[in-house]
């Protein structure tokens, strides 16, 4: 709590008081503003929803009903009310007795949550049992759903600002989806969330917590920016202002709070209540807010005369949000302690610097106030810290968190040294263990940063990069047979970021190289197009490489999926290895959907970025260098048998026939046949084991399926596959291509598992915390 607010709740003193529209005969379930001077209530209670003149504090009923859950649409033509018989009904607050209602489709629990999208268009519901469904604000026809991605009730929905996204919220995690084609982008952050909502650019997601804390994530990374402990209790709504100035929190401490949108420091006095606070609505002009408790009263509190400082800021420009700050929505950053074993920069540049040790303060310094805690910017609550240990499987020794230590030189992988006066910044997420970034003497961007450098780059309108790249090196990092990876350095416009260059070898080459430069351009082409977070992109071409154009693309720290896992194995929790299993499905299904088939789908094919992400790399490559190159062996990070991964109808099996043509068509792959090589991804990555482990040699590999033999599952004690992966993971090797599950059931499947994994981990750890308070309390009573 502010040390210049103190006084204000323990004493009593000065506290603001509100204008009380008194009605109501129970605890308010909804407020919101019509108009400036126009609000709608609802109370659960009563069973009514009333509308009411701020100026004079007339009301009126509009309608009795159980009014479960409660949403405005932004056009301010709808309130949609959510039944106990699972049924949406939009009320017109200019006509009460024309009530629409869905007839054709419901949810089977109680709702507990909606939204409206930003144009109103669109209604979404949040129900007791996990689903959700999307409607028609037209027609009240369900349009999609539902949605499943929860495994308790839906307590919170929020559309972004483009309307784009959705995210919905349990208890546990929070959900992101696509609303367009109604389907989870593959986003989940690990939350104990109540309330939510975006910032007016979409760039952040303000989080209100059990715990009382406000949490602010970046929505397309998962990464939290900050924490505040801002309540003693849960928060329970989370309302922006219209002019994006400033953010107002409500909680079951019995109090209304206001916060700068952008540093996030309080502003003006705690607006106090008789009961715990449900829900709070700014007007349209921003001069007023209105809060409904748990009590019969209706608060309508003056904000130009309560806190005239949040109309002194300069208006941001349209469209701009809260990105009037530019360092509003990085993460948060550690500093890492330099490892004395690690080479410098200028000596190895292999050395991967994605796990080196890192130095977390969590311990409240002695004699620190409490007031100092709850408004910490970067002090994440206690909650968080374990959540955190959940997925990162810390070993503490004091306040020093380790992460594994990366021995073996990577594909992929930079070798920076770091120390904390090079270094200020570190990515941290409660999904992904911190890692060290670039250093700030390099001026390389961080990985926010670089996302928003890359997109800034494929959108102009050439791709040609010659001349903006400095290699690192005259040899390259890694290669392959016919192809060689160059790490160097991309400068656009003042800033810098680090680029793989890769060079397509050409040997004995015959034929016509003005033809297969067409057909490089048309591959390259059709690279540029892609665009999914889970799908490695390409930033364009360079020249002075060879014969053809090389091709530029993010460098991934982390490095390929087979070294990483080689790396880090012993460090990855459940919910971590479905994250990264989860990353390559979406990014599968995304190359399906535009008519790609990847037909290399390996542990050399998938790469990590620092943040723990994966995406997928070369699709289409492999037969498009071999025809080039004119040779059988595809372009690879680094040259590996993928034979472990590689469906059974591509490796030709059959026995030879002399009277066979051998010019007889070649065997292209197939979506099928790139599900069948995920399964030994999945395998991989859950268990640490390639497909077939039991096996050294390829061609014992090859026999084994040539005898219709599957990969076996692995038997360590250290290694867990459940029995439905495991049946999951055999549909995928059926040896009838017909029999594999499709994209759809496989992302499915994915999600499901990762939802599951989460919530072990979640209880599992409040099981741990649990006891651990029975032991300190058993202790205190002996003491």
């Amino acid at each position: 709590m502010p040390p210049n607010l103190t006084d204000v709740v323990h004493r009593g003193r000065g506290h603001p008081t509100p204008k009380l529209l008194q009605g109501h005969r129970g605890s308010m379930t909804f407020v919101a503003f019509l108009s400036d001077d126009q609000i709608i209530s609802a109370s659960d209670e009563d069973m009514t929803v009333r509308q009411w003149t701020v100026s004079d504090g007339r009301d009126k009923v509009v309608r009795e009903v159980v009014p479960c859950a409660v949403a405005m649409s932004p056009n301010k033509r709808w309130v949609a009310i959510g039944g106990r018989d699972g049924r949406v009904r939009l009320l017109d607050p200019r006509a009460p007795t024309e009530v629409k209602r869905t007839e054709v489709g419901r949810h089977a629990d109680v709702i507990k949550s909606l939204s409206f999208s930003p144009d109103s268009s669109q209604l979404a519901s949040g129900a007791q049992d996990g689903t959700m469904l999307i409607w028609s604000s037209a027609t009240l026809m369900q349009v999609a759903g539902p949605l499943k991605g929860h495994k308790d009730t839906v307590w919170c929905i929020s559309y972004s600002p483009d309307g784009k996204k959705i995210a919905s919220c349990d208890r546990e995690v929070i959900q992101i989806w696509d609303s367009t084609s109604a389907t989870w982008i593959g986003m989940a952050i690990i939350e104990p969330a109540w309330s939510l909502a975006w910032s007016s650019d979409g760039n952040c997601l303000f989080v209100g917590c059990l715990d009382g804390t406000i949490k602010r994530y970046n929505p397309d990374t998962g990464a939290i920016h900050d924490s505040h402990m801002g309540h003693r209790n849960v928060v329970s709504s989370i309302a922006v202002s219209h002019n994006a100035n400033f953010v107002a929190t409500a909680s079951w401490d019995k109090t209304v709070r206001l916060w700068e949108a952008t540093t996030f420091q309080p502003i003006g006095p705690i607006l106090l209540h008789d009961a715990h606070v449900y829900s709070i609505s700014i007007s349209p002009d921003d001069s007023q807010l209105v809060s409904g408790a748990r009590d019969p009263k209706v608060r309508v509190w003056n904000l130009r005369s309560i806190a005239p400082t949040l109309f002194n800021f300069f208006p941001l420009e349209p469209n701009r949000g809260l990105t009037k700050n530019t360092n509003a929505f990085h993460l948060p950053w550690v500093k890492p302690i330099r490892d004395p074993e690690s080479p410098s920069d200028d000596q190895n540049h292999s050395q991967t610097p994605s796990t080196q040790h890192l130095h977390v303060h969590t311990e409240k310094s002695e004699g620190s106030a409490e007031s100092s805690d709850l408004n910490s910017a970067n002090s994440p609550s206690k909650r968080t810290r374990s959540i955190r240990s959940i997925f990162s499987r810390k070993r503490e020794q004091g306040n020093t968190i380790d992460y594994p230590r990366t021995s073996s030189p990577s594909t992929q992988g930079s070798g920076s040294s770091y120390t904390e006066e090079e270094t200020s910044k570190s990515t941290s997420s409660p999904y992904f263990p911190p890692t060290p970034s670039p250093t700030r003497s390099r001026r390389h961007v961080s990985e926010s940063e670089n996302e928003r450098l890359v997109r800034e780059i494929r959108s102009n309108s050439s791709h040609d990069l010659t001349g903006s790249i400095v290699p690192d090196g005259k040899l390259p990092v890694s290669g392959g047979s016919h192809g060689d990876i160059y790490r160097g350095t991309l400068n656009v416009n003042g800033r810098s970021m680090r680029v793989a260059i890769k060079v397509i070898k050409k040997y004995l080459a015959q034929g016509d190289d003005q033809s297969k430069q067409r057909r490089l351009r048309r591959e390259i082409k059709l690279w540029l197009k892609l665009d999914h977070k889970n799908v490695l992109p390409l930033l364009g071409t360079t020249e002075n490489y060879g014969d053809f154009p090389a091709m530029v693309c993010p460098w991934a720290e982390n490095g390929i999926l087979a070294d990483y896992l080689d790396r880090c194995n012993n460090d990855l929790t459940p919910p971590l290895r479905f994250c990264i299993v989860n990353d390559v499905a979406l990014g599968l299904q995304y190359l399906h959907s535009k008519s790609i088939v990847h037909g290399d789908v390996s542990g050399s094919n998938i790469l990590i970025y620092s943040s723990g992400r994966a995406c997928i790399s070369d699709f289409g490559l492999s037969m498009l260098t071999s025809d080039i190159s004119e040779s059988s062996v595809a372009l690879t990070y680094q040259v590996k048998a993928t034979i472990r991964w590689t469906a059974p109808e591509l490796l030709n099996l059959r026995e030879h026939d002399e009277n066979e043509d051998d010019n007889a068509p070649k065997i292209f792959p197939t979506v099928h046949s790139d599900i069948y090589s995920f399964a030994g991804i999945m395998l991989h990555v859950l268990s640490g084991k390639r497909p077939y482990h039991n096996l050294s040699r390829d061609e014992q590999v090859i026999l084994a399926v040539s005898r219709g033999e599957h990969p076996k599952r692995p038997t360590s004690s250290a290694v867990i596959v459940m029995d439905d992966q495991w049946d999951f993971m055999m549909k995928c090797w059926s040896f009838e291509v017909t029999e594999r599950p499709s994209d759809s059931d496989m992302v499915a499947f994915v999600h499901e598992q990762l939802i599951d994994a989460v919530t072990v981990a979640s209880q599992r750890e409040s099981m741990v915390q649990t006891l651990s308070r029975s032991e300190t309390l058993r202790g205190d009573e002996g003491r």
